[in-house]
């Protein structure tokens, strides 16, 4: 494939339950992929036990979605890479989304680890739907951003 020739979307979102210090959690998230506060869609729900459980979804394209993948597969833990990189298929969608879970608690530790129960969840959609290949398609886009 040539070089440049990826163009993802993404759709990142995440949950901030009442136990969680929201400002701290958002802060964070902001901070590491270099985000802005009103780009972020919020909604808020009602929990279990009458408790708040705030939505927070954010759609990138272009650049930014590829800063943001860049962050992630570059400091994504080594094991969970080459898991990833196995196991891509069952991670792929009849619609050829892909679908990643990071965990929120890395993030205060400064590395990415995959799936969990408390996580940040990212949908990558190819850009050209016509993609034949798509798992191919991903694991060249993931190794491309590992290259830059």
């Amino acid at each position: 494939m040539i070089k440049g020739s990826f163009q993802i979307n993404v759709e990142m979102s995440f949950f901030v339950h009442a136990t969680e210090d929201k400002q701290k959690l958002f802060d964070k998230i902001k901070l590491i992929f270099n985000l802005s506060s009103e780009t972020f869609k919020e909604n808020v729900f009602e929990g279990h036990y009458g408790n708040p459980i705030i939505k927070y979804t954010i759609y990138l394209k272009g650049s930014l979605a590829k800063h943001v993948l860049k962050l992630i597969f570059k400091n994504l833990d080594p094991v969970d890479k080459n898991l990833l990189l196995e196991s891509i298929e069952k991670r792929i969608d009849e619609h050829k989304n892909l679908y990643l879970r990071v965990e929120k608690s890395g993030l205060f530790k400064n590395f990415f680890k995959l799936d969990g129960s408390n996580v940040i969840h990212f949908k990558l959609s190819p850009k050209n739907k016509n993609v034949k290949n798509v798992k191919d398609f991903y694991k060249n886009f993931i190794m491309e951003l590992e290259q830059e």
